[in-house]
Parts: C-alpha cells; structure tokens; sequence
C-alpha cells in the first residue's frame, strides 16, 4: 500500500520505532515517514525491534514539518484517542468508518500519528483534513505508540479489495474551500469558524469523486460570481 504514507511526529523511543516498521511489514505498508525524530533509526535497539522490516527503516523519509508533508500528499489525517466536546473532536471519524472509506482509495494519504509521552496536540490537529479516532476503553484511552500504528493498519489491510476508489484531488478540494471562504462573510453566520472546518470535514470524509466536487465547485462559484456582480 504504497500510497499510504505511516508518519511519527518526533517519536521518542527506538523501541517503537523498530516496532513500527515491523507491523508495516505484517500488514503490507511500506512507506515510513518521520517529522523530527528524537529516536534514533540506525541504532540497534531499533534495528533489533524492525527484526525483518530494516528495508523500510533504510529507506524512511525525514521532514521537518507537518505542513512539509500535507504538501506531498492529497489527504492528511491526524490520529487520536481524545474525546471532547471540542469542535475538532466531534467531527471526528471511528477508526472503522476510517477503514471502510479509505482502503481502496488511490490517492496519497497520510496518517499522522504523535509522540509517545503526549499525542498530538490540539493545535497539530486542527491542522489536518480530518481525524481519525481509535476507540479504547475510557478507564485508559492512551495506547503504545506501535500498538496505535498496528490497529489503525490492521483495520485497513483487512478491507483492502481489488477495487480502487479516487477521491477528488487536493487541487479541487482546496478550489472548493478557498470559494466557501469567500462565501462566508455573506452568510452571516454566527459561528464560521465551525461551519469551515464541517466543510473541510465533509470533503475529507466522504467520498466525492473528481466529477462530484466538480459539480459542487460549479455551483459555489456561481453564486460567488453573482455576489460579485451585485457588488461592483
């Protein structure tokens, strides 16, 4: 699953390194990258946990930034095991209706995952497309660092089908917001903050294909195109 891109956010320890290139391995995910890592790859702690996925450790990337990597890829996805009446939070997805949309998709994604000792923090979240959250028991929602990247692979290698599905490329979904941006001011809207972010949502969450958001940018930017001319 080449276009699937694994990425830790200065992971900390060589132990969940080596063990997360070893669960790509069983699961067939071969694309490791890494923003800031404090751990390090070639050690041999690390190399000892991967036992017979150190290709992909050899060949993982290193980047400096969340937004470096948004920009090599049409989809980015944060992971997280919060649960908050936060706007953030409420729109995000169950790791199975995650699964179920983006398993076959052909478009670049990434899935984020944080550090060991806090997660991702809630300003790196709202910088992602959507959420994903791993369900876990409420008397200890906070999972290993491995065993986070192994369930989320898990769920998406068992509903990998021959079929692929094409989500709508980041150029038009940006299109379409950067239009719903414009739109807003003239909606009056008492919360457009909210409403933005249920838009980014809703494009990142379903799947509408090329022709779909083609349709959709259409008829957003002829009322713009209106407003406009009733303007000037």
């Amino acid at each position: 699953m080449k276009n699937i891109k694994i990425v830790l956010v200065k992971p900390h320890y060589e132990e969940n390194l080596g063990m997360v290139a070893r669960v790509m391995k069983n699961f067939s995910f071969s694309e490791l990258w890494l923003i800031n890592p404090i751990a390090e790859i070639g050690s041999a702690k690390t190399i000892s946990r991967a036992m017979h996925a150190q290709d992909i450790l050899k060949k993982a990337k290193i980047f400096k930034s969340i937004e470096e990597v948004k920009k090599k890829v049409d989809l980015s996805i944060g992971t997280t095991a919060k649960i908050s009446n936060d706007k953030i939070f409420r729109s995000a997805l169950f790791l199975e209706e995650f699964a179920e949309l983006y398993a076959n998709s052909k478009n670049k994604i990434a899935i984020f995952f944080g550090p060991e000792p806090s997660g991702l923090s809630n300003t790196e979240l709202k910088e992602f497309d959507f959420l994903v959250n791993i369900p876990c028991s409420p008397k200890y929602r906070t999972m290993n660092l491995a065993q986070s990247v192994a369930v989320v692979l898990y769920s998406l290698f068992i509903r990998k089908k021959r079929k692929k599905q094409n989500i709508a490329s980041k150029n038009i979904r940006n299109r379409i917001l950067e239009t719903v941006e414009f739109l807003m001011p003239f909606a009056r809207l008492n919360n457009p903050e909210l409403v933005f972010i249920s838009w980014k949502s809703l494009l990142g969450k379903t799947l509408v294909n090329e022709k779909e958001a083609s349709a959709i940018l259409a008829f957003l930017k002829g009322i713009k195109n209106y407003i406009n001319r009733e303007i000037r």
